[in-house]
């Protein structure tokens, strides 16, 4: 479930919620104890008209433990 805001030049802004689906992926890098990780995601929101998409990529990295 997305919440979707639509904010207008002047005037009050209009929120609805919609349903969505998304699917991601990563990979995940290790050596001697720092990874490197990345991972995306597609997002297709279903909303009345052309459905809206967006994809956020998330890199990262991590010290020690496992």
């Amino acid at each position: 479930m997305y919440n979707v805001k639509a904010v207008a030049d002047a005037g009050a802004s209009v929120s609805d919620t919609k349903f969505g689906a998304n699917l991601g992926a990563g990979f995940n890098f290790k050596s001697s104890g720092v990874g490197f990780y990345v991972e995306g995601r597609y997002h297709n929101v279903f909303a009345s008209g052309a459905d809206f998409h967006f994809i956020p990529i998330t890199v990262g990295f991590r010290f020690g433990g496992s």
